[in-house]
């Protein structure tokens, strides 16, 4: 296994990447959206700045040695491994 696929996981329908105190998460957030926090912190600290109320949606997330993948319904989100 690489070494970049210990930088993502899924945790509670969240894609999540992060290496070097750098956190990034997608989440969905209602039909057909997503949601992108990132921080140069350890990890993303929950506040409601949002316009909206997220709606609970499971998303599919993949993650594997070409990249890691969210999809919401018609959006997807990818992060994909490059040569060199």
């Amino acid at each position: 296994m690489e070494a970049y696929m210990n930088w993502f996981r899924e945790e509670d329908g969240k894609l999540i990447w992060a290496k070097n105190h750098e956190t990034v998460q997608i989440q969905p957030w209602g039909n057909d959206s997503i949601r992108l926090q990132s921080t140069i912190n350890s990890e993303i600290v929950e506040r409601s700045w949002a316009l909206l109320n997220p709606v609970k949606i499971k998303p599919q997330i993949e993650i594997n040695e070409a990249g890691a993948v969210i999809q919401n319904g018609k959006i997807k989100a990818k992060y994909l491994k490059t040569a060199g």
